[in-house]
């Protein structure tokens, strides 16, 4: 799968890749099952229940965008309702206060958007194959430890920037804002879609709207 159809699968919290690959050692290739109790065992904001609203901005349309997780899995998975005009369900993961936004679920690719305590210049990658069978490149970096964001929820301060790219396309971006303690608070950057078969970028962001914890 092209890293531009990961892009637009990104937005979505979702991630489907062939092959997988880290700048850092945080992956675990054996995991140890976990038992399900509804929270995380490094991350405040990953607790079954929690709930963000959005508001969604992109060229001239806008609208609501949810997230709220349903359940805890094993292996440290967390199951999504996602909506945005329609429910659809993802996946989350984390192990050892790393957290992935982008998850396949049980036995899938997953890649780390945050991890507690990390610093600038931290990264995660996952590597896939487009098809032309050229290896492509999706890398989620740390460019801020400082962040303040005010949104309609409220103000946050040291929030974690994290600066996601891909190597198939350098103009498509997305930055992550994550609170330590609620989540991701917003996203912005700029997307692709076709119009009239002509790939046409354009910017979007997610601005948090309301929280229920």
């Amino acid at each position: 799968m092209k890293l531009k159809s990961l892009f637009i699968l990104l937005i979505s919290g979702v991630l489907l890749a062939t092959a997988s690959g880290c700048s850092k050692d945080d992956d675990n290739d054996n995991p140890q099952p976990q038992q399900p109790d509804g929270n995380s065992n490094g991350l405040a904001f990953l607790k079954v229940g929690n709930e963000w609203i959005y508001d969604y901005t992109a060229v001239d349309a806008t609208g609501i965008v949810k997230y709220k997780i349903l359940s805890k899995e094993n292996n440290g998975y967390f199951k999504v309702n996602w909506f945005m005009g329609g429910d659809f369900e993802v996946f989350w993961h984390e192990a050892d206060g790393a957290f992935s936004f982008m998850s396949e679920g049980q036995g899938g690719l997953n890649l780390i958007l945050y991890k507690k305590d990390c610093k600038v210049g931290d990264s995660w990658t996952i590597k896939a194959v487009d098809d032309n069978q050229t290896e492509v490149t999706a890398t989620n970096k740390v460019t801020s430890v400082g962040e303040s964001v005010t949104t309609t929820a409220g103000t946050f301060n040291n929030c974690v920037k994290v600066h996601y790219t891909t190597s198939e396309d350098t103009k498509l971006h997305m930055n992550f804002y994550v609170h330590p303690q609620f989540g991701i608070v917003k996203m912005d950057g700029v997307g692709i879609m076709e119009i009239d078969h002509i790939p046409t970028y354009f910017p979007f962001q997610y601005v948090l709207k309301s929280k229920n914890f």
